[in-house]
């Protein structure tokens, strides 16, 4: 980095460069300079085109023992995948009243997450989508996450469902099956019914779904209930 830094001074440019950190606890714990290099890194390493790539199981600064360095978080972009990012949805709905616009946006956004199964996946406070690697080859073309469902991001495709809409989602309360519905234009959140469906598709069970899906009642027996004869229903 500090030769990056030198060479660009005499004008010589260079290519932005990735380079991913995994079980940094033990890289730190085995290499006394590592918590002083990797702070260096995070602070300033950007300007000289160079883009850390941490994995993490948690969140706080202490993942990384850099205790005491809390701004270093302003550095990051977090990206959060499956349970990670449900949680972390949850808690940004959680500080909203419930009647309000940002509550309804988020449960939206939690709806979405939930549809996608353990491909869900947020960027900082927004939704994602992790595009479908499993039959591509080198040399195909790059996947462009904007056209993997039509021509609007995910975020679009939300906001645009919440600006047409003023009334939360209705719960679904007859039981109806999992009956073929016609998906609103621009690829908008599907309704609670419709979520379950897709994450029992993805392997989530049914306590699962009671528990994370929105739009179910708020008794957890009352929402497991429902599923089951949602299920039956398609039997």
């Amino acid at each position: 980095m500090h030769r990056r830094y030198a060479e660009m001074e005499e004008g010589i440019n260079h290519n932005q460069i990735n380079f991913a950190c995994d079980e940094w606890k033990l890289i730190n714990k085995n290499v006394s300079s590592a918590k002083e290099v990797m702070k260096d890194i995070i602070i300033v390493a950007r300007d000289a085109k160079i883009r850390l790539i941490a994995l993490a199981q948690g969140e706080n600064v202490a993942t990384w023992g850099l205790e005491g360095e809390s701004d270093l978080e302003e550095c990051f972009t977090t990206v959060r995948f499956g349970d990670f990012a449900l949680d972390y949805c949850k808690g940004l709905r959680n500080q909203y009243r419930k009647d309000s616009d940002e509550f309804l946006y988020y449960s939206a956004v939690l709806n979405e997450l939930v549809s996608q199964g353990f491909r869900c996946c947020m960027i900082d406070r927004l939704p994602a989508k992790v595009p479908d690697l499993s039959n591509w080859k080198p040399g195909n073309k790059a996947v462009v996450v904007g056209d993997i469902n039509g021509n609007y991001s995910v975020v679009d495709q939300l906001q645009r469902q919440l600006q047409a809409t003023s009334q939360k989602p209705q719960k679904t309360t007859q039981n109806q099956g999992f009956q073929q519905k016609n998906l609103p234009e621009e690829g908008a959140i599907s309704d609670p019914q419709e979520a379950v469906k897709s994450a029992l598709n993805a392997g989530r069970s049914v306590d699962w779904c009671a528990k994370n899906v929105p739009g179910l009642p708020g008794n957890y027996y009352s929402a497991r209930a429902l599923i089951e004869e949602w299920i039956q229903g398609t039997n």
